[in-house]
């Protein structure tokens, strides 16, 4: 047995971008750190959760030798706070979530033994390479995604190739492959047991983007999906294609997906008294539901992002901005300097604790 220690020669980056788990990642300015480390490092005397309650990231690249061959490759952890995901050439090998423990990822699936940034074309539903077409520019483009050599569900980027002229262009971007993006959208109506299509690669307010029909058993297209690549649990459907990109949108705004520029766009402002206020939990988070008195729809406010709804009740004024839903409609920012409810800044708390590191990881995603 060969042991190695990996506390040195590890690069961080205190918010997460996706194109950290990938190959290479020229275009992220990555800090040199030595493990153990935190997030943020916090006084004494003062601190706000808010500074160390980040997705944040770490990356170590080396060499796996082509003699590891036949044998397991583990990974040990002494421990992370608070939950990590563990990446390998781009493909998620391991999910923690118990606190600050210690575990250990098997690798050996994930590794490129004697070998660096080997990738092939992503596999069709029939085990085949999987590829699609689009129009650009007045002409047909064919267009795969690019995965790791191991065949994960994850992919590296993007390959489109012009038909007419065999030009060809690669678009770096860490996400699921079409099938996974498939399968997300057939759990997404399972109750309906629909058969998703084949996606296409599209942009949606600068997402890049999967677009499917979802057909029934006699093949007759019932709905449509949209799934954000990057985050394939996002996903959107709808019994049109308008009403699906509406829904998708106002997804990705709640979400936080959508640039600053690409939210603003599809903004609406509403004012108004609140009617009524009503509470509720989804998949683990607050939400606030408003409806205004002459003003259609619900209003959906999620904590912790709109956290200052809760200094208003019922028969107060309001002003804030949204984005139009398909049930509901997603807050995106409220405006204090035209209300009538006084807002008390809730406080950070009286004491907090840093997200101090003290293992080894290969591309590891902390929440």
């Amino acid at each position: 047995m060969e042991h190695y220690d990996w506390n040195d020669g590890w690069l961080f980056t205190p918010v997460f971008d996706p194109a950290i788990v990938r190959p290479e990642c020229p275009e992220l300015t990555l800090e040199p750190v030595r493990l153990p480390h935190t997030v943020k490092a916090l006084p004494y005397n003062y601190c706000n959760e808010n500074d160390y309650q980040k997705l944040s990231g770490y990356r170590r690249e080396f060499f796996a030798p082509k003699e590891w061959e036949g044998r397991t490759v583990l990974l040990t952890f002494g421990a992370v706070a608070h939950d990590a995901t563990v990446f390998c050439n781009g493909r998620r090998v391991f999910h923690h979530s118990c606190g600050y423990t210690a575990f250990t990822v098997d690798l050996t699936s994930a590794l490129h033994l004697g070998q660096k940034n080997v990738v092939q074309t992503t596999p069709g539903t029939d085990g085949n390479v999987g590829y699609n077409y689009i129009a650009k520019d007045d002409d047909v483009w064919v267009y795969t995604g690019v995965t790791s050599a191991t065949a994960d569900n994850s992919i590296v980027g993007f390959v489109l190739v012009n038909q007419r002229t065999a030009e060809s262009h690669y678009y770096p971007v860490a996400g699921a492959t079409e099938e996974s993006a498939m399968q997300s959208a057939e759990g997404a109506v399972q109750n309906l047991r629909y058969s998703a299509t084949f996606p296409i690669l599209i942009n949606v307010s600068e997402q890049p983007t999967y677009f499917m029909a979802l057909k029934d058993n006699a093949g007759t297209v019932k709905k449509f999906a949209m799934v954000d690549i990057q985050h394939y649990q996002n996903v959107a459907t709808g019994d049109t294609v308008a009403e699906t990109q509406k829904s998708y949108q106002a997804m990705l705004a709640t979400s936080g997906a959508l640039s600053t520029d690409a939210a603003e766009a599809n903004m609406e402002e509403a004012t108004g008294v609140i009617r009524s206020m009503t509470q509720a939990v989804m998949d683990g988070n607050s939400h606030f539901y408003v409806t205004l008195d002459g003003v259609d729809g619900i209003f959906d406010f999620a904590i912790p992002g709109q956290l200052g709804i809760v200094g208003y009740k019922e028969g107060d004024t309001i002003t804030f901005k949204y984005v139009k839903g398909d049930t509901t409609n997603s807050v995106q920012e409220i405006d204090t300097s035209k209300n009538s409810a006084t807002i008390d800044k809730p406080s950070s708390g009286d004491a907090a604790k840093t997200d101090d590191k003290s293992a080894e990881t290969v591309d590891t995603v902390k929440a």
